[in-house]
């Protein structure tokens, strides 16, 4: 078995995958699996993150990045990685510069000027230089796992797409998350210049109460029910490792991307929040530290999309105390981690699996995403589901000194099913061997 998976700008569909991944290499050390990140270098999706770096070297398993493709001599790839390395999220504007002229400069923030023009510049110099047949060279799998959370505008993007078309494996489609936000939520474009769905894709379903094939009813049989790897319970008894701090408590606080400070999300944006929400959110939680007198250490875990400088600058304009910015995995970071504190995002669904205590904090979002029924269950079921700032210090109490996981978990599992992965790889060994026969 050889699997070839492609990012196009960020980690997230990894934490989808990365289990099945694992599971499928555990059972099966000579299959093949390659991750490649559609960048100049893989640290502008990994921003130096360390844990997928170790965990696929221990694991047997390869990531390329465009540099891999486009030069043979180690020197140019390194000096073509060095110049590409910056993430082109990690944007700082002109605007910020003038409001914060000493961070600019003491604060290194001049490293993150011209992200959009070196980005322009690697499209253009990695059009000119990539063709298939140095793809062709590196990569021929039998099955592929496509990103497909966003349009894809990443270099050498006509190449990689007019590669797939000529090599017609079955392609599947990863979800933006465990679940869609209404249970017939469309699947995103595979190629905006191109098939929309093409016949050798099929597209990972993770929730089971999902109807998202409505637009292709005559390809029904082509979204297929996977599960959410992430929740099963071998991948969580392999990768759970406490590695706490004893003496003080962690606590990770995950927040969603924003605009900048004194714009407003345009109307029927819910995803991307104010600069103004994010500051208020985490001034709740240090106002409820202080309450309890509690000495905790802060982890924050941005939006993969979220631009670092600016987060900097985010958490120092609020009250925020003891803090670190982290864009590492979820599956390295929980493990350091005591409780959790999150505003929407299905992300926080990871750690109640872990029995982790997660304080679900209630905002605009999330009553948004309530307005369907199931998924109302899913989060006002939580024990730790809190609507209000003004008792978030009890949340927190209760979950630093008396939470129960099991009760959230058991609730859980009635939404998403266990024991999924030799079903998966089940799933995975008929498409490459029967493509055009599983349903």
């Amino acid at each position: 078995m050889k699997i070839l998976q492609i990012i196009q700008n960020n980690t997230s569909t990894l934490d989808t995958t990365l289990p099945l991944l694992w599971y499928l290499k555990k059972n099966d050390p000579s299959a093949s699996i390659t991750i490649l990140y559609c960048a100049g270098s893989k640290n502008q999706v990994l921003r130096k993150a360390k844990f997928l770096n170790e965990f696929t070297n221990e694991n047997g398993m390869s990531q390329l990045d465009l540099a891999d493709l486009l030069f043979q001599s180690n020197f140019i790839k390194k000096l073509w990685r060095f110049v590409f390395e910056k993430s082109k999220d990690d944007s700082y504007s002109f605007k910020n510069i003038i409001q914060n002229p000493v961070s600019f400069f003491l604060k290194f923030r001049f490293l993150y000027i011209g992200t959009s023009l070196r980005k322009k510049t690697e499209n253009f110099l990695v059009n000119k230089l990539i063709d298939t047949k140095k793809i062709k060279k590196y990569i021929e799998p039998d099955l592929i796992f496509f990103d497909l959370r966003e349009k894809s505008r990443f270099p050498g993007r006509d190449y990689i797409f007019q590669y797939l078309y000529d090599l017609e494996k079955p392609t599947i489609l990863l979800p933006h998350s465990p679940h869609d936000i209404t249970p017939t939520s469309e699947i995103t474009c595979f190629d905006e210049s191109g098939d929309y769905f093409p016949f050798f894709a099929k597209y990972w379903i993770p929730f089971k109460h999902s109807k998202a094939y409505t637009r292709f009813p005559e390809r029904k049989k082509d979204f297929l029910l996977f599960g959410y790897p992430a929740f099963d319970s071998e991948w969580i008894q392999f990768n759970k490792k406490s590695n706490r701090n004893k003496t003080r408590k962690t606590c990770l606080v995950m927040i969603r991307n924003f605009y900048d400070e004194g714009l407003l999300p345009p109307e029927g944006e819910y995803f991307t929040v104010s600069f103004q929400s994010n500051i208020k959110f985490l001034n709740d939680i240090q106002d409820a530290l202080e309450k309890l007198n509690a000495k905790v250490n802060l982890i924050i875990k941005p939006h993969p999309k979220a631009s670092l400088p600016r987060v900097i600058d985010l958490i120092n304009k609020s009250k925020l105390k003891n803090w670190e910015v982290s864009y590492e995995s979820f599956y390295e970071t929980l493990n350091k981690t005591d409780f959790v504190i999150s505003t929407f995002t299905t992300s926080l669904l990871i750690p109640q699996f872990y029995g982790i205590p997660t304080i679900v904090f209630e905002d605009y979002v999330q009553r948004y995403v309530n307005e369907w029924d199931i998924l109302s269950k899913v989060y006002k079921g939580l024990s730790l589901y809190c609507q209000s700032g003004e008792y978030l210090h009890d949340f927190i109490q209760k979950a630093m000194e008396n939470y129960n996981s099991e009760k959230d978990i058991s609730h859980l599992r009635t939404f998403f099913a266990d024991n999924q992965l030799l079903k998966n790889k089940q799933i995975l060994e008929l498409l490459i061997s029967k493509p055009y026969e599983i349903h």
